[in-house]
């Protein structure tokens, strides 16, 4: 498995770019599309929940 903080900075699409698409040119996915949005805005909020809950003093 990876380790937790990996996903905080680094996107999947970004770790295996090298590997799958070295010979193309990279294009970032369009804002307009509904469901890369729906996907960007829970990924944001899962990452500030789970800063959140690692920065707490139990």
């Amino acid at each position: 498995s990876m380790p937790r903080e990996i996903f905080d900075w680094m996107s999947a699409d970004e770790l295996f770019y090298n590997w799958n698409y070295y010979k193309e040119q990279w294009t970032p996915i369009p804002d307009d599309e509904k469901f890369f949005i729906k996907t960007k805005r829970q990924r944001e909020s899962n990452y500030k929940k789970n800063k959140f809950f690692k920065n707490k003093k139990y």
